[in-house]
């Protein structure tokens, strides 16, 4: 049944597409600004988080080679590092 509802779906334009995602890049950017200037208490929850977020890029890609796994890679290091820090 959700295979049938996949197959049924087409490909949105990009001017669709660009759209359909706009929010999320507000917020992928709204989570990068809480990594600029002053640091605040909770700066490497943000930095780590900030870090993380544009891994989702990948669900946008259509490319033949979209490097997913050089965003999981960076991602996981990202998180490690963070929790490295609070030991």
């Amino acid at each position: 049944m959700v295979v049938e509802a996949i197959a049924q779906c087409k490909q949105p334009d990009m001017g669709g597409l660009q759209k359909l995602v706009e929010p999320v890049g507000v917020e992928i950017s709204a989570a990068d600004k809480l990594t600029q200037g002053r640091r605040s208490a909770a700066f490497n929850y943000c930095k780590a988080v900030a870090e993380a977020l544009p891994a989702l890029s990948w669900v946008v890609y259509s490319g033949p080679s979209c490097g997913e796994s050089r965003l999981t890679t960076n991602a996981m290091y990202t998180v490690a590092s963070f929790m490295w820090t609070l030991t």
